[in-house]
């Protein structure tokens, strides 16, 4: 997971300095494309973790919560650009990867849940429901 949110925090320094021009749209594209492939990994890894037990689950709900700020400050910056987006031609591009990155964090959501003891679901209930308002208001700005 580390290196999933290693690749978040470059995406969103790539989102950062996006200006439309064709070098910084491939740049952003091969962030994006590692993001995404680096979230196949991601889960294709948790989902093969037997459920989390004892001291195990603290340190997977801080990396949990960082994950979720890294993504959250990427939307964040990802849905800031959206007259660049159409200066470049690639709004609609924009809009269907973050509803992809949005379908993907309702799955680990899901699977989150299957993992970490119900005891412990309210300690990622409020700050997840906030991360999907967050994908949410960005895809009504770009809309």
């Amino acid at each position: 997971m580390d290196t999933l949110r290693q690749r978040v925090d470059t995406a969103q320094a790539v989102f950062d300095n996006y200006n439309g021009g064709l070098l910084s749209s491939l740049e952003l594209g091969r962030s994006v494309w590692d993001v995404y492939s680096s979230t196949k990994s991601a889960r294709s890894h948790w989902d093969a973790a037997a459920p989390f037990e004892g001291e195990e689950i603290a340190q997977i709900l801080v990396s949990y919560h960082a994950m979720r700020r890294s993504i959250a400050g990427a939307v964040a910056s990802a849905s800031s650009k959206g007259s660049t987006y159409d200066k470049s031609g690639v709004r609609l591009m924009a809009v269907g990867m973050l509803q992809m990155f949005e379908n993907e964090r309702s799955n680990f959501q899901q699977a989150a849940r299957a993992k970490i003891p119900e005891s412990f679901h309210d300690s990622i209930a409020g700050p997840v429901a906030n991360l999907g308002k967050e994908f949410e208001s960005a895809m009504r700005a770009l809309s």
